[in-house]
């Protein structure tokens, strides 16, 4: 990989971890699902980086399926499309936390 992609890659995996931390400090991430993606967009950016370990990948994914040009954009938009979806559960799964307490302590009141 040329050296301008390397730092674009870089870039880009800087870029999410960054994004997935401030998800994690407002609290719209839950932690599992952010140490899940800093182990993911972490093996990215090492595959990416350090070039035997990108040409093994890019060998063993060719012996499965041929990629198209499109395909490095494909998996971008997949990537931060994930992330966000990533996000809505996360705060969906709070929110139903928060009305289940809230359902616990009106039970509690109605029995007083």
């Amino acid at each position: 990989m040329k050296l301008a992609a390397i730092i674009f890659a870089d870039f880009l995996g800087a870029f999410a971890l960054m994004l997935i931390t401030h998800f994690l400090r407002k609290q719209f991430l839950t932690i599992g699902l952010g140490v899940a993606w800093f182990f993911t967009i972490g093996g990215l950016m090492c595959i990416a980086s350090i070039p035997p370990l990108g040409n093994a990948f890019i060998t063993l994914s060719s012996l499965f399926f041929s990629s198209p040009p499109y395909l490095v954009a494909l998996t971008i938009f997949l990537l931060f499309f994930l992330i966000y979806v990533s996000v809505v559960i996360s705060t969906l799964q709070r929110q139903i936390r928060e009305l289940s307490q809230f359902i616990a302590l009106e039970k509690n009141n109605l029995k007083k």
